[in-house]
């Protein structure tokens, strides 16, 4: 059984609706625990616009009964919403998030990507390592500590699928509040506004939460300290940057049914059965693709509401579930960057950015061009090749569309002589947008890893304590017939070399067992990473050894990004790369691999990289003034070198994000310090299942699990002498008989 709560849910719980946050504007003196309540339930949507509710007329919100067969989706929302409640916070606030689970047949986990829960481990919400799922019908209490600050979200962590089916939402960390109620988040533009919705608070007693910030409370041990220019208020200044207020841009992509086209094999291992993209969106509101046909009376753009001579901290969170990555571009509008993942950079000027499933940018923009509608563009470079009039490899289907827009919307003008568009062209001062000026960011170009810095600078050490070579590749035999069992043929892995395991759940969750160590028959055959007590400083080097690229998520911490590849010869523009077999592989000789080397014929020919090469390559590593991320894309058959400080006690979970990825096993986890992992409090009721016990439970000594072994063998021999008295009568029986 799991150790959840065990009160039964009740409708008439008095549900505190979550959306905008009321503590902007209150004084941070001290700290607070701010309680929200997420209601998990089973809705029927237009996965068009699943819960955009336009007032005019046939743009508002319908009963299922009556949403076109085409696009009724199953979906799961909390509190009815999507993208989710908007989880508020001030830095070094206690969130405590009661989840309530009123599914009829499926757990669910929820993880805060980009928090960092290292005074609560057991509440990062990742199935099989910090938790058991919370089963249908139970709750359970999150709570932990608002840290880093930023820009961050929160979603499922079951199988990828959930949320895709829409359980998940923004999660947003201020460095410093603001006194100011007109700068709270603005309702017209929030991604899920909910009228009246306020977080309950309430004072910890003498927690300051500034000096909780300089004395490193949450730690000393925190990898990098929380940058207290950023992650600010609205109406403040970010690097010599201001701006006046705040606007969250979620950016996903939209599917009908994700049960089919993200969880099983496609026709080429490791794809989805749809292709790569059907619908992009914004705030939870589909973003038109300019191939697309559609009625944009009944659906139209999605807007981000703008005021003119205002300047805006856009938090854009990149939460898609299959499309790898937007290049969003805002049409006549410079654009600064100032923050990546959380972590404050030094301003630079860009006119796009590309963003990857996991990441969040924050960019200042001023609205200080001419009213009217400006395109906000998002090009998904990967699928461009996939639209129509192109050739279409074996194992990929076409895509309808690969550029999709939303608008920037100057509001309260008189629209006499424009309107909202119908057409990725704006109108107003839109239709004739000016030239913006900055550079491209896009770091899956080796290059742009240097145009911009973190603003607290974590230079690294020449060697590392320790060093691992972890490949991403794909296990044979591959999925062939129609009768082969799913997800059982053409395992993806993220595992070291001499290993390569792909991820399978362990019957009790690692950190219940300190990664294994209290309960070895737990992990059998579970890629768990045992990092040395004594190593501080570790470094990953990442052979992607597949066609594909892979969205890396790392839990519980940031990592420095001190190398990556840069082959002119596998690029987003070099498709050839994509389908390449082996023997034309042009990578030196020593540096090539095969992601299975039992398996290089057939459709797996394919999937080989050109691994790290240190003597060559080590030359290029930046140590001085390296990015920290806790989310990246490392390219196909190409390589990455990371750095993290493995200082924070705890089991956390190393994947990537793609969420066909996830239930095919491309996940791993890092044990880190189990001497130091704190006690799990029984009392919180943490979910757990298997037969292990947890660590720290006081009640479960080996003395009392050995005595409910001898009770269990006792209950089997009582079991067996009442078989064979049964067995007896029954042979008497026939006698009589």
């Amino acid at each position: 059984m799991f150790g959840c709560t065990r009160r039964s849910v009740r409708l008439a719980v008095g549900v505190v609706w979550v959306s905008l946050g009321i503590f902007a504007s209150l004084p941070v003196a001290n700290a607070k625990t701010v309680s929200y309540q997420f209601m998990v339930e089973d809705w029927v949507v237009d996965f068009l616009r699943p819960t955009v509710a336009l007032k005019r007329w046939p743009a508002e919100r319908v009963t299922p009964f009556k949403i076109p067969d085409e696009n009724r989706k199953a979906a799961i929302l909390v509190n009815g919403m999507y993208p989710g409640p908007t989880v508020y916070a001030n830095v070094n606030d206690t969130v405590e998030i009661n989840v309530f689970n009123l599914l009829i047949s499926e757990g669910i986990s929820i993880h805060w990507h980009g928090i960092h829960p290292i005074q609560h481990p057991w509440a990062d919400g990742a199935i099989g390592v910090s938790q058991a799922p919370i089963d249908p019908g139970n709750n359970f209490t999150y709570r932990f500590k608002a840290w880093p600050p930023g820009t961050h979200y929160w979603h499922s962590h079951m199988d990828g699928m959930q949320s895709a089916k829409g359980l998940r939402g923004p999660f947003i960390v201020r460095d410093q509040p603001t006194s100011d109620p007109k700068t709270s988040p603005n309702p017209k533009t929030n991604p899920n506004p909910k009228p009246n919705a306020r977080p309950k608070v309430k004072h910890d007693d003498g927690a300051s939460a500034s000096a909780s910030a300089r004395s490193g409370k949450e730690g000393p041990e925190a990898v990098f300290p929380s940058q207290t220019s950023g992650s600010g208020s609205t109406g403040t200044t970010l690097g010599g940057i201001s701006y006046d207020d705040e606007r969250i841009m979620v950016l996903a992509d939209e599917w009908r049914d994700p049960a089919v086209c993200l969880k099983l094999e496609g026709a080429m291992a490791g794809n989805d059965v749809c292709s790569d993209i059907e619908y992009a969106s914004i705030n939870g509101q589909v973003a038109w693709g300019d191939l697309q046909e559609f009625d944009s009376w009944k659906y139209p753009y999605p807007l981000i509401d703008v005021e003119v001579g205002k300047c805006y901290r856009i938090r854009i969170i990149m939460m898609a579930s299959n499309a790898e990555n937007y290049i969003v571009r805002f049409a006549g509008h410079n654009a600064t960057l100032v923050s990546l993942d959380g972590v404050d950079v030094k301003p630079l000027r860009i006119t796009a950015i590309n963003m990857h499933i996991g990441e969040r940018a924050d960019v200042v923009i001023c609205a200080t061009q001419d009213p009217g509608y400006y395109p906000i563009e998002l090009t998904y470079d990967y699928a461009c090749t996939l639209t129509p009039g192109n050739f279409i490899p074996p194992g990929f289907h076409p895509v309808s569309s690969c550029r999709f827009y939303g608008f920037l919307h100057y509001v309260n003008q008189p629209e006499w002589l424009y309107g909202p568009p119908n057409s990725p062209k704006g109108t107003g001062g839109g239709r004739w947008p000016k030239e913006t000026s900055g550079v491209e960011f896009d770091l899956t170009n080796q290059g742009d890893w240097n145009k911009t810095s973190p603003v607290q600078v974590m230079p690294e050490p020449v060697e590392p304590d320790v060093r691992y070579v972890i490949s991403l590749g794909m296990l044979g035999p591959t999925y062939n017939k129609p009768t082969d069992r799913p997800l059982t043929k053409g395992r993806l892995y993220m595992d070291i070399d001499g290993r390569r395991w792909s991820w399978k759940k362990p019957s009790t969750p690692l950190l219940h067992t300190k990664g294994g160590l209290t309960c070895p028959e737990s992990v059998q055959d579970v890629p768990v990473l045992n990092i040395p007590e004594d190593a501080e400083n570790v470094e990953i080097v990442i052979n992607n050894l597949s066609p594909a690229a892979h969205n890396i998520h790392m839990h519980g911490m940031l990592f420095q990004v001190i190398n990556i590849a840069n082959f002119q010869w596998c690029s987003v523009n070099a498709t050839a790369c994509f389908v390449m077999p082996g023997f034309l592989n042009p990578c030196p000789p020593e540096d090539r691999a095969y992601g299975d080397t039992n398996h290089t014929q057939g459709i797996q020919a394919l999937y080989w990289g050109c691994k790290y090469n240190a003597k060559k390559d080590k030359h290029t590593q930046n140590l001085h003034a390296p990015l920290r991320k806790d989310s990246f894309q490392v390219w196909q058959r190409s390589w990455a070198v990371i750095r993290f400080r493995a200082n924070r006690p705890g089991v956390w979970q190393f994947h990537c994000h793609m969420e066909q990825h996830i239930p095919l096993g491309m996940v791993m986890a890092l044990n880190i310090k189990p001497s130091k992992q704190k006690k799990i409090p029984k009392h919180i009721g943490v979910p757990t299942e298997g037969s292990c016990p947890i660590w720290s439970d006081a009640n479960t000594t080996l003395n009392e699990r050995l005595r409910s072994l001898e009770a269990a063998r006792s209950s089997i021999l009582s079991l067996e002498r009442e078989n064979e008295r049964l067995r007896s009568k029954i042979k008497q029986c026939k006698l009589e008989l």
